[in-house]
């Protein structure tokens, strides 16, 4: 008899730790994703625009960007708080001001007339200096003083890829650049795939400009002195021209936005294929995803 009861109340508790398992489990969210947390700061050695072999430190935390495309793709990445030094703001976008207008308050190691003051950056001491090309010319100068640089370029869409997976490995912020390249990816597939099915569009680039000619290689054109129409980058101002909005920052200069530069001429030279209010929509998400800023058509410069 006490051998029954034991095994009553043995099959009992066994019920009772199922039953309880299961209340638990019920509890839990089923799928949930685990969050994302970065590695922590290392060591990474990488090929810079130049083709130079880069090699930072373990401790290569802060960052500072001369040049407006590096700090802008800084802050598109999610790398903006890694920032200790940067160009002077006087002339900055406002793209810039909106999306991370603390940088006012970060020690500027340019002078007014553009000058990289070395000085200024060896006492900020940081593991890592990133020149855009406008800026390369002070290369050896800083490496002279002993700090670690790299040179980033933005002059062709693959340069701005190139540079956003460059970038990301520097800062630590590799998943967002690969988010960046998938969106330049789907974009140039999406707008060779429509133009391609319209009329081939015979197109003057104004002064033979090379950023201009080899954006519009991507679409249904066909480069000609004699062209139907005269694309022009909007601070030349040609009368008659297509130009890119320029409003909080300029569509058709090298930066992280030429694609949306890339989808303005495809609105404009196939309007059949792109409409206006694509562009507008593309525009918009492309600044919310990767600045954090809401901007309307009317804040972009577009009269939809």
């Amino acid at each position: 008899m006490k051998l029954k009861r034991i095994f009553c109340f043995i099959i009992i508790l066994a019920m009772m730790t199922a039953l309880f398992s299961c209340s638990r489990q019920q509890e839990l969210p089923e799928d949930e994703p685990e969050p994302y947390t970065p590695p922590a700061p290392q060591s990474v050695t990488v090929t810079d625009s130049d083709g130079r072999t880069v090699t930072t430190s373990q401790t290569n935390g802060d960052i500072v960007s001369v040049g407006y495309e590096a700090t802008s793709l800084l802050i598109a990445l999610g790398a903006k708080g890694r920032i200790t030094g940067a160009q002077m703001q006087d002339d900055a976008l406002p793209l810039i001001r909106k999306a991370y207008p603390e940088i006012e308050n970060l020690p500027a190691v340019t002078d007014k007339s553009g000058k990289i003051l070395t000085d200024k950056i060896k006492e900020l001491n940081p593991g890592l200096v990133i020149l855009t090309g406008d800026y390369a010319s002070h290369l050896e100068e800083l490496e002279q003083a002993g700090l670690t640089v790299a040179v980033v370029r933005f002059e062709t869409v693959e340069q701005v890829k190139s540079s956003a997976e460059l970038i990301g490995r520097l800062s630590n912020t590799d998943r967002t650049a690969e988010q960046l390249s998938a969106f330049y990816d789907s974009s140039l597939t999406r707008l060779k795939t429509l133009t391609m099915t319209e009329d081939k569009k015979t197109v003057t680039v104004y002064n033979d400009d090379p950023l201009l000619t080899a954006l519009l290689s991507y679409l249904n054109c066909e480069i000609s002195p004699q062209g139907d129409y005269t694309v022009a980058r909007a601070a030349d101002n040609i009368s008659g021209s297509i130009t890119a909005p320029c409003k909080i920052e300029p569509w058709d200069e090298p930066s992280v936005a030429l694609v949306l530069g890339l989808y303005w001429y495809a609105c404009e030279l196939f309007p059949d294929a792109v409409s206006i209010d694509e562009v507008t929509q593309k525009a918009i998400n492309f600044y919310s995803e990767f600045y954090g800023v809401k901007f309307t058509a009317a804040d972009l410069g577009i009269n939809a």
